[in-house]
């Protein structure tokens, strides 16, 4: 439970960075089919951040956590229906995708918001970050070393050279096995 709220809480700060620092433009006064512009939009994904984070601080136990989470994940998702095109669309879905894996472990969601950044989004950062982790989530969350082992395939075929490489081939090798078996490979015994 820690694990997740730090990690909850390190997307938050992230988020609160990168809208403090966005400028207003035209697109701020567009207003969308729901009536909120996109000034509005942001305004809201900071107050939902912000409840977030004072809960993490304050009472990280609370009742109101996980329904605050998802409160923040539903902000992200809205973001993105009404701005797709929006330079932070392919972030806000990673944001919620990672969300939904790490503080509300529904983990087959994440793994579907993962692919809808790859199919929509393919040329974005996200997209490279969303191929490792649907084989993380199917590895370490589900077990799942079938999935896993084809979602880690994907990703070196698609980023051979990408950081990365070298741990999703680790991931690869050691996948699936004890802790006795992966010291015996490694001559550790």
């Amino acid at each position: 439970m820690r694990n997740q709220i730090l990690l909850t809480a390190t997307v938050i700060i992230t988020s609160l960075l990168i809208f403090t620092s966005c400028g207003s433009n035209q697109e701020d006064a567009k207003v969308t089919d729901s009536g909120l512009s996109l000034e509005i939009r942001l305004e809201r994904i900071s107050d939902a951040e912000n409840r977030v984070m004072n809960i993490i601080q304050n009472n990280p136990t609370s009742a109101d956590y996980l329904p605050t989470v998802r409160s923040l994940i539903e902000e992200y998702r809205q973001f993105v229906h009404f701005f797709p095109d929006h330079p932070e669309s392919p972030e806000m879905l990673f944001r919620a995708g990672n969300l939904q894996a790490d503080a509300v472990n529904d983990f087959e969601i994440a793994i579907g918001t993962f692919n809808r950044i790859i199919r929509e989004y393919p040329e974005s950062d996200q997209a490279r970050r969303s191929q490792f982790l649907i084989g993380y989530t199917y590895s370490e969350h589900l077990e799942d070393f079938e999935s896993a082992r084809s979602a880690y395939e994907r990703f070196l075929e698609k980023y051979p050279d990408d950081e990365l490489a070298e741990a999703v081939e680790t991931e690869l090798r050691f996948m699936g096995k004890s802790l006795e078996e992966i010291m015996q490979e490694l001559g550790l015994e």
